[in-house]
């Protein structure tokens, strides 16, 4: 705990700028950009659009402080690398794993989901889409491993860390841990999982669902990745039928226990994710906290009977 505290103290996260951008496309790339347009989203990396002879790409820079969100960036490239081969998002032109840094063709497409509130189609037919695609990634399976499920292993992580940083993390937050670690949740086979899909990281080109930034990706249970779709897109409780009957048609009453479980699981591991944010970020225009508080109170009304 003191050496975990006391390095926090010295970190802070790096703010690349224009010129390092530049010098990252000149050298790695051997092009010269036109334009450089810093993108203003997301809060563990810095994002920017460059342009080079009418042509667009994206460089994201991590920050330096990837190990107290659990991101493993050698993981990200493998699992990047494995989406790539199933041509569910743009081709990895550089990779820097140390610094956290990736150089692709920038997707000229519309964010696809529930944003903001608002669906960007018909609710039945953008799931069903996204679904389609989440049964994409979900074929690669993994290789055989003893260890423990993500989701717990994620939750014992975050609430050690964020213990650990000072997150101020409410009351009731351990009483949740507690209890998200009795669900006796059966977890199955694990494949290639996203954990990731919020609005901002899936995309439509009008032809096809193009699916980005791959940095919590792992090896799970497929319908805990369908959950985190559900609970980062915001979905109320009929659209979240509609997603588990796309993912599982005709499903039966131990499937939708175990996905409400799910749902539970992630909404906490979520809540515990926006507190360690917003203690490493606390000048963030985002009010990270106040969203941390909202999947907190969605772990406790998500509850079904058992």
């Amino acid at each position: 705990m003191i050496i975990l505290l006391s390095i926090f103290g010295f970190l802070q996260p790096l703010r690349p700028n224009n010129f390092e951008v530049l010098e990252l496309f000149n050298q790695k790339l051997k092009l010269d950009p036109e334009a450089i347009e810093g993108l203003n989203f997301g809060l563990t990396n810095q994002n920017f659009r460059v342009a080079v002879d009418g042509q667009f790409y994206f460089i994201r820079i991590g920050t330096n402080l990837p190990d107290l969100l659990c991101i493993e960036r050698d993981s990200e490239e493998k699992f990047y690398k494995i989406a790539q081969e199933l041509s569910l998002t743009p081709d990895l032109l550089y990779c820097d794993i140390n610094r956290g840094i990736i150089i692709t063709p920038f997707v000229q497409a519309a964010k696809f989901g529930k944003i903001m509130g608002n669906w960007t189609g018909e609710p039945k037919e953008v799931i069903a889409c996204i679904v389609k695609t989440l049964k994409r990634i979900h074929s690669f399976k993994a290789p055989d491993s003893d260890l423990i499920p993500y989701p717990l292993r994620i939750l014992d992580s975050y609430y050690r860390i964020g213990k650990e940083l000072g997150a101020n993390f409410p009351a009731e937050l351990s009483q949740a841990v507690v209890l998200a670690k009795s669900l006796d949740i059966p977890f199955g086979e694990r494949v290639l999982c996203h954990h990731d899909l919020f609005w901002t990281n899936v995309l439509y080109d009008g032809n096809k669902v193009w699916v980005v930034d791959w940095e919590y990706a792992d090896w799970d249970d497929p319908l805990y990745d369908l959950a985190g779709f559900c609970i980062k897109q915001g979905l109320n409780a009929a659209e979240r039928e509609i997603a588990l009957e796309e993912y599982i048609p005709g499903f039966q009453n131990n499937d939708r226990i175990k996905f409400d479980k799910m749902c539970r699981l992630c909404a906490l591991n979520t809540s515990m994710w926006c507190f360690i944010q917003k203690k490493i970020h606390p000048d963030s225009e985002i009010d990270i906290e106040a969203i941390g508080k909202k999947h907190l109170t969605a772990f406790w009304q998500l509850a079904s009977p058992m």
